[in-house]
């Protein structure tokens, strides 16, 4: 038997093997959460019903990325942004004097504990950026914003509320202004790409599910998505009181239609879809229920018919934890809304009478490796299957 011969059969196989274990479609479903601001408070006084530390957060439900909300201002106390995580952390750093009124930056050595505990169960951890104080008035404001976020959470040195932890990434929201964020966009990836080679950082944006969005674009010459959507790697369009949300089918899935033809052929982003986790969590009607999400069979259609929609965003994680829509199942647990969604990820064929899935969701099923990977391949993360090819590729080198 020739060594060509016996290389090409090993290749073969190894390929095989590669393509077999490749994550599925499945798999590529990922569930996001924003932590930090605890909006169920607006429900329950009692504290026994607030939102969880992060670490409990990633260990107990089914998210695959934390979105911790939020900087809420690029020039308060010392001209540095400012920091609110609800009452999860309240004390100011030092040599920032908490101001009668406005944000100051935080030091929170708990939530830094938890986030690297969270990155080592796989989840990404993200810092969301909302200016909701002052709107930046100038280009130049932008790329300062943007390097202070690079200093303050992500590769670089400075006032880090979270100390050594460095977090995978922003989420951008804009509600406040539309000057300079171009250029806080392009500063911050310049920064990201620049960065340490082992460590991939994502940034993704947050518009509403209009189209197009009056805040990012596209369309209107000086917003992000107009100028820069290359510089993205996901898209988290939010339904959430908004016209096109679920209580107005139509426009809901026009919108959707929109906004992954957009993203798939300007851009190749992903999208995740953004949706409220409680009742009370967005206007009358923007919550979807269970039995409406089975009958209408929202997550496979959602799954069939737009390629680069690779997941779901929570609205927040305080309010899924305190929603248990199917009651308490069989095996006594009580399932999440979040939990729902994950098994009907998996259950396509769920009978469209039933108000919930059967089936109870485990997060110990999961491979966090899989699910934790968000556009690995367009900033130079090798998916796990790749290795199997390249090891392929020296046995035939080998053998020849």
């Amino acid at each position: 038997m020739s060594n060509h011969f016996v290389s090409v059969v090993l290749a073969s196989v190894l390929v095989s093997f590669a393509l077999a274990h490749a994550p599925s479609s499945a798999n590529a479903q990922k569930l996001v959460a924003f932590w930090g601001q605890n909006q169920v408070g607006n429900l329950y006084a009692e504290p026994t019903m607030w939102e969880r530390p992060l670490i409990d957060i990633c260990k107990d439900n089914s998210y695959d990325i934390i979105h911790i909300a939020y900087v809420n201002s690029h020039k308060a106390v010392n001209n540095m942004p400012g920091l609110d995580l609800s009452f999860h952390c309240q004390t100011p750093f030092p040599g920032y004097n908490r101001p009668t009124n406005g944000p100051v930056l935080l030091r929170c050595p708990d939530v830094e504990a938890d986030i690297k505990a969270c990155q080592q169960l796989g989840k990404k951890v993200m810092i969301v950026v909302e200016e909701s104080q002052q709107a930046l008035a100038t280009d130049a404001d932008g790329i300062k914003f943007a390097t202070d976020i690079w200093n303050l959470f992500l590769g670089g040195q400075g006032d880090r509320p979270f100390g050594s932890a460095i977090l995978d990434g922003v989420d951008l929201h804009i509600k406040v202004g539309v000057t300079g964020y171009s250029a806080f966009v392009t500063q911050l990836r310049s920064l990201m790409d620049a960065g340490s080679s082992s460590k991939a950082y994502y940034l993704s944006g947050s518009p509403s599910c209009e189209f197009p969005d009056g805040y990012f674009g596209p369309t209107w010459a000086g917003l992000p998505l107009t100028d820069v959507p290359d510089k993205f790697d996901y898209l988290s369009i939010s339904t959430i009181g908004s016209q096109c949300s679920y209580r107005n089918k139509d426009l809901f899935w026009s919108r959707i239609n929109l906004w992954t033809n957009w993203a798939k052929a300007h851009s190749k982003l992903d999208v995740v879809l953004g949706l409220p986790a409680y009742p009370n969590a967005g206007a009358v009607g923007d919550y979807i229920d269970p039995p409406t999400l089975i009958q209408d069979k929202v997550l496979p259609v959602l799954q069939q018919n737009f390629s680069n929609l690779i997941g779901i965003s929570l609205w927040d994680a305080s309010y899924d934890e305190a929603n248990h829509p199917c009651g308490n199942d069989v095996q006594g647990q009580q399932r999440t809304y979040s939990d729902v969604l994950r098994v009907l990820y998996a259950n396509s064929n769920v009978d469209v009478n039933s108000t919930c899935p059967a089936v109870v969701y485990n997060p110990s099923n999961d491979n966090p490796d899989t699910r934790s990977q968000v556009s690995s391949a367009s900033r130079g993360v090798v998916p796990p299957f790749s290795y199997a090819l390249v090891a392929a590729f020296y046995v035939m080198m080998f053998c020849f």
